[in-house]
C-alpha cells in the first residue's frame, strides 16, 4: 500500500508488498511499544522501543551489563564491524546513553540491512531495564549525517518504494508483551484504518513537529487557542503539555465533577472516577484537521474511585539544552489512530483505529519481566527525551488487577479442593483403622505430602507468572 501523494490510493500493492515490509509492534501495559529486531550474524533478538522523536538505533553492549539485561555483544557477530573511537552519547530528560558506533546486519521482519550504523552502548543511565535499546524513527535530516534514518536507508536501499511509514499502536487494557500492532515501512496497510486518513503537514521532520492551534473539550468549550509547537512522539507514553494549558485542563475537568488533586509522583493529578466519564471528548485542531480522543484513552483508572490524568505538564529541559517544541503527543493521543508518516510529503496521517483482534502472545523476556515486580500504580518510570536526541517516555504500569484475582479465585478452590480431599482421605482412613490395626501411616504422610507439592507448584506458577 504505497503512498504516492498526500491522499494515499487504497491499492497500490499487492499482499506480498505488506508481507515484507510489515513488523509486529508489541504492547507493553499500553505504555511501551516494542518492535522485535534481528541483529548480526547469528542474529540476535532484542526488543527495542520504536520511537519517531529520534533518529538513531542504540542497543546495550551484553557485556557491560549483568541479568536482567539482555544486549548484544558485538564480539559473537562475524559480521560486526566496531568503531570504538567514534562515541555517541544520547541525552534524555531522564536518563542518557553513552557508547561507540558499530557497523551490523539488521532484520526488520523479512527487511534485510547488511550494513547498518548504529550505537552500542556502554553506559545506560535511568533506562528501564526491559528495553534492549531504542530505534529511532524520524527523519535525520540536520541531526547527525553519522547515522543515516533508518526510512531513509531503506529508501535508497531499494527495499521500500517511498519514504514512509505507518504505525497501528493496539489499545487493550491487559496487554503485557502481546502482539497488539504493526509497523509497515514504505506504506500502509487499510484494515487498521476505520476512516479516510487526515493530514497534519509537519514544520520539520527531526522530531516530526507541527503547529497545534486549539484544544477543546468537545464541541465550544475552549481549553487552549494559543499556538503550540508539538511533535508526534510514539517513544513518549503520555500527552505533556504546556503549565498554562493543563491548568485550563483541570479546571474544565471541575466543572464536570472531576475533582482533581495534584499528588506526588510521576502521574501528579488524580480525579473522581465516578463522574470522569461524563467528561466530553478532547479534540486537538490542527490547520484544516482535528482528532479526537475520548476520556477512556486520557484517564487510567487507579480503583472504582480514582483515576489517574495521562496528561502532564511538559518539564523544562536541563540546562545547557533548548527544546524546539512545547508539547508532545505520545502514546495516550497516538494509540486512537493509526498513523501515517511521509518524510517525502512533510505529512503526518490520521485515520481512526480500527479495534484491535490480534489475540497472538509474545513474550517479551522472562528475566526483563521480573524486574518490574515492584511497580505499582504510585512507582511509575517515566523517560523523556529532551534536547536533539530522540523522546522516550517510559511507564510501566504492572495494572493487571483483573486477571490477578480470577487467577487468585482459581488457586483458592484448587486449595479448598485438597483440603476436602485431604479430610475425606484422613476419614476413610480412620474407618479403615477401626477395621485393621495395621495403620499403613508412612502412605498417608506420603500422600499429603504429594498434595502440599501440588499446591507449593502451583503457587509458584501464579507468582512466576505475575513478575
Amino acid at each position: 500500500m504505497k503512498l504516492e501523494i498526500e491522499e494515499p490510493a487504497q491499492s497500490q500493492q499487492d499482499d506480498n508488498f505488506l508481507e515484507r515490509s510489515g513488523m509486529n509492534i508489541i504492547n507493553f501495559n499500553n505504555f511501551n511499544y516494542f518492535g522485535v529486531i534481528q541483529l548480526g550474524s547469528p542474529s540476535k533478538a532484542l526488543n527495542v522501543i520504536l520511537d519517531t522523536g529520534s533518529s538513531i538505533l542504540w542497543v546495550r553492549d551484553s557485556t557491560k551489563f549483568s541479568s536482567p539485561y539482555n544486549g548484544f555483544s558485538c564480539s559473537k557477530s562475524r559480521t560486526c564491524k566496531p568503531d570504538p573511537k567514534f562515541t555517541k552519547s544520547i541525552i534524555y530528560g531522564k536518563g542518557s546513553i553513552l557508547g561507540y558506533k558499530i557497523t551490523e546486519q539488521i532484520n526488520l521482519g523479512s527487511l534485510t540491512l547488511p550494513n547498518y550504523d548504529l550505537v552500542l552502548a556502554q553506559k545506560v543511565n535511568d533506562i528501564p531495564s526491559h528495553i534492549d535499546g531504542v530505534l529511532g524513527l524520524s527523519c535525520s535530516q540536520g541531526k547527525d549525517t553519522a547515522f543515516p534514518g533508518l526510512v531513509e536507508i531503506l529508501k535508497s536501499s531499494g527495499l521500500i518504494a517511498s519514504r514512509t511509514f505507518s504505525m497501528y499502536l493496539g489499545d487493550k487494557p491487559t496487554a503485557r508483551g502481546e502482539v497488539t500492532g504493526e509497523i509497515i515501512f514504505g506504506g500502509y496497510d487499510p484494515k487498521y484504518a476505520l476512516s479516510s486518513f487526515q493530514f497534519v503537514t509537519v514544520k520539520e521532520q527531526v522530531h516530526w513537529a507541527a503547529d497545534l492551534l486549539e484544544i477543546n473539550f468537545g464541541p465550544g468549550k475552549a481549553v487552549s487557542t494559543e499556538k503550540v509547537s508539538i511533535i508526534f512522539d510514539s517513544g513518549t507514553s503520555l500527552v505533556l503539555l504546556p503549565g498554562n494549558v493543563i491548568q485550563n485542563i483541570l479546571s474544565q475537568l471541575d466543572s464536570f465533577g472531576g475533582n482533581c488533586k495534584y499528588i506526588e509522583g510521576q502521574l501528579n493529578y488524580r480525579c473522581d472516577c465516578q463522574n470522569i466519564y461524563k467528561v466530553p471528548d478532547l479534540i486537538f485542531g490542527f490547520n484544516g484537521a482535528s482528532f479526537n480522543i475520548p476520556p477512556s484513552a486520557y484517564f487510567l483508572a487507579r480503583n472504582e474511585f480514582d483515576c489517574y490524568l495521562l496528561i502532564q505538564q511538559m518539564q523544562p529541559a536541563p540546562p545547557g539544552y533548548v527544546l524546539p517544541f512545547d508539547a508532545i503527543l505520545g502514546d495516550v493521543f497516538l494509540k486512537n489512530f493509526y498513523a501515517l508518516y511521509s518524510i517525502d510529503n512533510k505529512t503526518v496521517g490520521f485515520a481512526k483505529a480500527a479495534p484491535f483482534k490480534n489475540q497472538e502472545i509474545i513474550i517479551i523476556d522472562e528475566e526483563n519481566n521480573a524486574s518490574d515486580k515492584d511497580n505499582s500504580d504510585d512507582n511509575i518510570d517515566n523517560t523523556k527525551e529532551t534536547g536533539n536526541s530522540g523522546n522516550i517516555e517510559n511507564t510501566d504500569h504492572g495494572n493487571n488487577k483483573g486477571n490477578g484475582i480470577l487467577e487468585w479465585q482459581v488457586l483458592i478452590i484448587i486449595i479448598i479442593s485438597l483440603g476436602v480431599l485431604s479430610i475425606g482421605t484422613f476419614m476413610c482412613f480412620c474407618r479403615k483403622s477401626q477395621k485393621n490395626e495395621h495403620l499403613n501411616i508412612q502412605g498417608f504422610a506420603d500422600q499429603r505430602t504429594r498434595q502440599s507439592l501440588i499446591v507449593k507448584e502451583y503457587e509458584e506458577k501464579f507468582i512466576n507468572s505475575h513478575l
